[in-house]
């Protein structure tokens, strides 16, 4: 007998499937670990407690919470879960438990006078720096805004861009808004986040005490 034999069809078809269970093994472990850290994992769930959400009121709380969690350099999906629950996946750690606690609320949103800030250290702030104040010279709170959103515009002539914040009051707030601006002209009203100074422009219009209408301009 020589030392080489041919092999026989049934070890052909022995080695064929050898390879075949090989092959959907190892595809099977590609799948498990790509599914494993790909997989997100529930971070939070949040308790609606609107008595009778409408399905746009659910759609808006969702997309909203998802470009906050972007907004923190994060991708989250956020899906409505039973009759009143919010529930939130990400890859896990990817917030942390104070971080999910300020997802869902509206943070504290103060205006105040910007004279009426001092740094920690008593000085004048800056924007982005940490402010102290007292809570009685509150002018408004944030509870009266309907919708804010950031942008930019190109200034006429220069091409500059201009960066800023777009601030829609409901309610109390539009009236509270024009009252203030028509008692403060010419000073810098802020606006403080969490007890952060975000920017601070000068008055510059605002509604007068009086209506007047333009008779003659010479």
């Amino acid at each position: 007998m020589s030392a080489y034999e041919k092999p026989t069809k049934k070890n052909k078809k022995l080695f064929v499937i050898t390879i075949i269970i090989a092959a959907v093994f190892l595809v099977s472990v590609v799948v498990t670990l790509i599914f494993l850290f790909s997989k997100k994992t529930p971070l939070a769930e949040y308790e609606i407690l609107d008595s009778n959400p409408t399905s746009e009121q659910i759609e808006k709380t969702v997309d909203q919470l998802q470009k906050r969690a972007k907004s923190l350099g994060v991708n989250i999906s956020v899906t409505f879960e039973g009759e009143k629950t919010l529930s939130v996946k990400g890859k896990e750690d990817a917030l942390t438990e104070k971080e999910l606690t300020a997802l869902s609320s509206f943070g504290e949103l103060q205006f105040i006078l910007h004279s009426d800030l001092k740094t920690e250290d008593g000085g004048t702030p800056i924007e982005g720096d940490k402010v102290v104040y007292d809570k009685s010279k509150v002018l408004m709170t944030g509870d009266m805004i309907g919708e804010a959103s950031s942008g930019n515009r190109q200034q006429e002539g220069s091409g500059k861009t201009d960066y800023g914040i777009s601030i829609k009051f409901e309610g109390e707030g539009i009236k509270k808004f024009a009252q203030i601006t028509g008692d403060h002209v010419g000073e810098q009203l802020a606006i403080v986040f969490d007890d952060k100074l975000i920017c601070a422009a000068i008055l510059c219009t605002g509604k007068l005490p009086l209506e007047l209408e333009v008779k003659k301009i010479y």
